[in-house]
């Protein structure tokens, strides 16, 4: 086989002094165009101490149409050749220092004509010269052919110009080749060649620019065809399928480098990566689901531990990425005809601690490391809930030290509602003698719009703990994050709204049955099987709730794996799949004062709870969270069936998955690169977001009296009885009223507790009915008052309409206005209670 290969060779014929006479035995052997013959005739050897018996060869022929060179055989662990080859070349990039172990000293060089094949490379990466050397330069080069894990290399002793120079190699556009099994076919055929990825190659942004854990550098990852999805997004862990589609992510994949590492903050290829745009904001940025257009990117492209790599040599700018299909938006892409919005956010580790916050009785601060990062996270995130503006917001990954004002949450809310006007201020989610909220550094918490919803309930799950007795003294942990549990009320509902946040445990750190095997075969990450068992508590658990049942937060598990489909459905995994929770679980404590869950066996969890995946229903191709350069949905909301019917729409908000970690508050690797207060890249974790409408009946117009028609005599409540709130409604005749317009009242302890903090006495509402806005009054019931001292807010279809002060004693009740300019409009005029606002409050019998 070997003499067949030789015999189709160049070789040398020693005709006259230092001269080598090039003769092919190839009749087929062509030039590719005119001019050819110089290049293949004479070659000058002389002075360069090349053996007689050296071959000439192509760089074509080296390379060959296979994974690697037909002179070497690495399955056989033959990485370099018998023969030593002489090959011309024009250098077409140097590289003067290594790049970690992707790209040593060396140089590209390329046939300068090529064989017309397009199945063979026209290039090979030389090791070790690069002193004398210019590109454009031709030049000869003599050595062994050399595999490299499977990066075709020549391996010189000598390297010399021939004289030419400044010659321009052309850049070949990648595109895919009929015979192609599949893309990594298609790029070995362009290894070590000028390359050039333009809008034809169909190349997708599927990581953006930020730091590469296993190179230990920043670059990108772009894919051909599509994004690459996460194999655990759409099929079963460890099926068939998802082994396909791990395969097929690998097959289209190509790291996009710098020659060498950048300067922290530096993208020496974009200069102008994160330029401001004169407004707070840029618009040179690299998303996630960007196409390259226009020129592309060119650069050599070489392999290196199996990866596919380009070394870009032009200048990207905006037009080099196409973002048409992903776009920047400035508020999510929602219906606006809904009743509530509910959003789920994990914010990166807000901590105030080390910024005057109250101290973490469970850890050290994980956020800020300054006070100009954590001012950057603050005002980033803030933006960010402002353009959601949802009624009801679960937040994960906030500093678990309390409730008051020096708690992390209260320095967000406070910082939200100071945008905000008081009819959309959010209140936390609290309640007395609830100090913290689980005993992790980090917890879950909600907060709410008491003009929109009223909160009927607050409770927590304790989800497991895994304390696993290693025989030798020693005990494999890990612990879980409580979930948050509040019910609310809204007018139009017929059952309350329950929400659960949630934060499981992640991928990152271990547990037990993670040291038992070797690797992650499945690709769930670490801890699947104590992830299953959260979601067997949190199932379980969350039966014992009424009203209509929402799961949401990071789960940290995406849509075809484990926990998921215990909480949801098997639909696509194979009916033999198991799944299994994790063993020596306790719930509240540990092996001595926690109470069993699932014994040293674990357990074989055979049901599923049935809730639907909202955002995955209505978006199949939607996702939350980018990791190296997959994606896929880390953040849920999971709805009962019946409540289905009541959910408009929903979605990710592509925020933050997509952008540069370079856009994040943190600037330890980032140095001097410009931050903004936008909300671009607020978090890791994408907003996952749900729109409500419960209430279907068209909208009426009905005309109101002028004066209330049999206004009913309502008296003076008592202390620690049922009272009643009566809105004259013709004394808003100025205000739009239709039926289903909700009118609500909050009465609050007057402590002077700012926004947040309030507590609430009182807050009911209801919708006017027909007959209502017919008789022109309405009644809203407000259950007991303690005798002391309120304050009173009215509001209608979410609009502040007064302030008052009320004192009930045994007496009754004083009322005295203040906070609106109707209000005060009615003490200048000493009427209270009458003409244009006729409230009476009576007792109930």
């Amino acid at each position: 086989m070997k003499n067949k290969i030789l015999s189709s060779l160049i070789l040398f014929q020693l005709s006259l002094p230092g001269i080598a006479e090039v003769i092919s035995s190839d009749a087929n052997l062509k030039p590719r165009s005119a001019g050819a013959t110089a290049h293949h005739e004479l070659v000058s050897v002389d002075g360069l101490g090349i053996p007689d018996d050296a071959i000439s060869a192509t760089i074509m022929q080296l390379q060959g149409e296979g994974h690697y060179s037909p002179y070497t055989n690495p399955p056989a662990k033959q990485f370099e050749s018998e023969e030593r080859f002489v090959v011309r070349g024009v250098v077409t990039a140097i590289q003067q220092s290594a790049l970690g172990r992707d790209l040593p000293v060396g140089f590209f060089m390329q046939d300068e004509l090529g064989d017309g094949n397009p199945l063979t490379s026209e290039g090979i990466f030389v090791p070790g010269f690069t002193e004398g050397l210019t590109v454009g330069d031709e030049v000869l080069a003599y050595g062994p052919v050399y595999e490299h894990y499977y990066w075709t290399q020549l391996k010189a002793s000598i390297v010399a110009p021939t004289g030419r120079s400044n010659i321009a190699i052309t850049p070949t556009v990648v595109s895919a080749h009929e015979q192609d099994a599949h893309f990594s076919a298609t790029l070995e055929r362009h290894e070590n060649m000028l390359v050039q990825f333009a809008a034809e190659s169909d190349m997708h942004v599927t990581r953006t620019y930020g730091f590469d854990h296993s190179a230990k550098r920043s670059n990108i990852v772009i894919a051909h065809g599509a994004v690459n999805v996460h194999p655990n997004q759409e099929f079963a862990p460890g099926s068939e399928q998802a082994h396909q589609r791990h395969q097929d992510n690998a097959d289209r994949r190509v790291v996009v480098e710098s020659f060498s590492k950048a300067p922290k903050g530096v993208l020496p290829w974009y200069p102008d990566f994160g330029l401001n745009n004169g407004e707070g904001q840029t618009d040179d940025y690299i998303r996630v689901g960007a196409t390259l257009d226009g020129e592309g990117l060119i650069g050599p492209l070489n392999r290196s531990f199996n990866e596919y790599r380009i070394f870009v040599m032009n200048q990207a700018q905006q037009a080099t990425f196409n973002h048409d299909n992903a776009a920047r938006s400035a508020k999510p892409q929602l219906r606006e005809d809904g009743e509530l919005t509910i959003a789920s956010f994990n914010v990166l580790n807000y901590f105030n601690s080390d910024f005057g916050g109250n101290p973490n009785p469970f850890g050290d601060s994980r956020g800020a490391a300054s006070e100009q990062e954590f001012a950057q996270q603050s005002a980033k995130i803030v933006n960010a809930l402002l353009a959601i503006d949802a009624d009801i917001v679960g937040l994960i990954e906030v500093e678990n030290n309390g409730f008051d004002e020096g708690s992390a949450i209260f320095d967000l809310v406070s910082k939200l509602n100071q945008q905000l006007p008081p009819a959309k201020h959010y209140q936390i989610l609290s309640k007395p003698g609830v100090d913290y909220i689980g005993r992790d550094v980090i917890t879950n918490h909600a907060i709410y719009r008491p003009t929109v919803v009223s909160l009927e309930g607050f409770d927590t799950i304790e989800l497991p703990q895994q304390h696993v007795d290693l025989g030798n003294g020693k005990f494999k942990r890990a612990k879980q994050r409580d979930t948050v549990v509040a019910s609310f009320r809204l007018p139009s509902s017929e059952q309350a709204i329950t929400i659960a946040v949630n934060h499981f445990k992640s991928k990152g750190s271990s547990c037990w049955e993670d040291d038992q095997q070797n690797g992650d075969p499945d690709l769930q990450g670490s801890c699947e099987n104590f992830r299953v068992s959260a979601a067997y508590q949190l199932g379980e658990q969350m039966a014992q709730f009424d009203g209509y049942k929402i799961l949401m937060g990071d789960l940290n598990s995406y849509a075809g794996e484990d926990a998921i489909m215990v909480l949801t459905n098997r639909e696509h995994a194979p009916a033999d799949y198991s799944i299994h929770a994790a063993r020596d679980t306790y719930i509240g404590g540990d092996q001595v004062t926690g109470t069993p869950l699932h014994g040293e066996r674990g357990a074989l969890i055979e049901q599923s709870y049935g809730y639907v995946n909202v955002i995955q229903s209505m978006h199949p191709g939607s996702f939350s969270y980018a990791f190296n350069d997959t994606v896929g949905s880390l953040d849920y909301f999971l709805a009962e069936p019946a409540l289905m019917p009541h959910i408009i729409d929903g979605t990710d908000w592509a925020i933050n998955s997509v952008e540069s970690t370079w856009f994040e508050y943190e600037r330890r690797n980032t140095k001097a690169f410009e931050k903004f207060d936008d909300p671009y890249r607020s978090s890791d974790h994408d907003p996952a977001i749900v729109v409500l409408r419960f209430n279907q009946a068209p909208s009426e117009r009905v005309q109101l009296p002028e004066q209330p028609i049999a206004l009913p005599d309502i008296a003076r409540p008592q202390p620690e009885q049922p009272a009643q709130l009566l809105f004259d409604l013709t004394s808003l005749a100025q205000v739009q009223i239709q039926v289903g317009s909700e009118i609500r009242v909050h009465i609050m302890v007057d402590d002077n507790a700012p926004a947040g903090l309030r507590n609430y006495v009182v807050n009911a509402a209801r919708l006017l009915t027909h007959d209502e806005i017919e008789q022109g009054w309405a009644i809203l019931e407000l259950g007991e008052l303690a005798a002391g001292d309120y304050q009173q807010n009215r509001f209608l279809a979410g609009e502040l309409l007064d302030t008052q002060t009320l004192r009930v004693s045994r007496g009754g009740i004083f009322a005295a206005f203040n906070g609106s300019a109707s209000s005060l409009l009615l003490m200048a005029i000493g009427l209270l209670l009458v003409i244009g606002l006729r409230i009476r409050l009576r007792a109930s019998r």
